[in-house]
């Protein structure tokens, strides 16, 4: 089983470089375990790199990061041919080529962008290269709403568009197709306890 902890990310300017300024990341957590810890980035594949977040909570464990105020962009020049932005994929939180994962940063220094309320840490996630067995990975794991829908002559759980139907006041749900499962006959499967 998996444990995720809520967080949030701030950031503390390391450095201003005209429109440009540097930062790091550093955690806010309600978890004593991760609070106040930094956040780095490290390659798991060429070019992508995802972001973990520290065993400890010194200054330097802290990756830096670049953030275009205008552009709203974080992002790392690996090189001068070679630009990483902070983008979502596969709900892992992750430095990749663009597009960008466009933010702002607040006031206070939350970090807010697409999916930021949703921010979770999380060991085992089978990264290729397995940092997350010792580390905690940061995930976007927004709440997915799930909608049935129907496939054939079976009704699914999608996360596409749902069916046009009612609920009527005996409970029955109704669509259209929804005559097909009149003929079920429950009869012969146990009810909680009997065996």
């Amino acid at each position: 089983m998996h444990f995720l902890k809520s967080v949030s990310i701030l950031a503390l300017a390391a450095q201003s470089l005209g429109a440009v300024t540097r930062y790091q990341f550093f955690v806010k957590s309600s978890n004593k375990e991760i609070d106040g810890h930094g956040l780095y980035h490290i390659e798991e594949i060429d070019p992508v790199q995802y972001y973990f977040i520290s065993n400890n909570n010194d200054g330097n464990s802290a990756s830096l990061i670049d953030y275009d105020d205008a552009s709203q962009e974080f992002f790392f020049q690996v090189d001068s041919n070679v630009k990483l932005y902070v983008r979502e994929l596969g709900g892992i939180l992750q430095y990749r080529p663009g597009p960008a994962l466009k933010g702002t940063i607040g006031d206070d220094g939350t970090v807010s962008f697409s999916g930021s309320d949703a921010l979770r840490a999380q060991k085992n996630i089978n990264d290729p290269k397995n940092y997350s067995q010792n580390n905690y990975a940061v995930l976007l794991t927004p709440q997915v709403k799930l909608n049935l829908r129907k496939g054939g002559d079976i009704l699914q759980m999608s996360t596409r568009t749902a069916l046009d139907a009612s609920i009527g006041n005996d409970g029955v749900i109704s669509f259209d197709g929804s005559d097909i499962l009149h003929g079920i006959d429950d009869t012969d499967v146990p009810s909680a306890g009997e065996g």
